[in-house]
């Protein structure tokens, strides 16, 4: 998959959209499915606002998945208020799977974030609205984050 929007080339900013934004990711980033209400795989980065500095940043990469840059309000007074980039969109996820694919996770969020792509998968050919589709992603669920049982380092082979 290519990305060809001059607009979002992932080489505009090479400080910000290089390997330092997966990198960002690794650290900061969140890969989750949630299936409430309405089954969304959803991934995050979320930065605690006293990095101020990074809030340019931030922008730009909302921005460049075509998101806002969100604020989170701590209800804890001793907790520390976050910025927040969501990507949940069909547009904004076609965006980040074509950086990762360029820019990959190394870490155990890197086999979340295959995991991830395929709940994504299912729902684009609309097998969530099916019973064998929300078994298979109630599965796929339950083996990502620290419900991981499984971890394959295959991906590292290739550095």
């Amino acid at each position: 998959m290519q990305y060809k929007n001059k607009k979002h080339s992932i080489y505009k900013d090479r400080a910000i959209f290089g390997a330092y934004l997966a990198g960002l990711w690794e650290g900061d980033g969140s890969i989750l499915v949630k299936s409430k209400e309405h089954l969304k795989p959803t991934i995050n980065i979320t930065l605690h606002k006293n990095q101020s500095i990074f809030a340019e940043k931030l922008t730009k990469i909302a921005d460049f998945f075509c998101v806002k840059l969100g604020t989170l309000t701590a209800r804890n007074p001793n907790a520390l208020d976050q910025y927040k980039i969501k990507i949940s969109s069909a547009k904004s996820k076609k965006i980040l799977r074509a950086y990762l694919d360029k820019f990959p996770l190394l870490s155990s969020k890197y086999l979340d974030y295959k995991a991830w792509s395929e709940v994504d998968d299912l729902m684009i050919k609309k097998h969530h609205y099916t019973d064998d589709g929300v078994i298979k992603i109630a599965k796929i669920k339950k083996s990502m984050n620290n419900l991981r049982v499984n971890y394959n380092w295959k991906h590292l082979d290739c550095l």
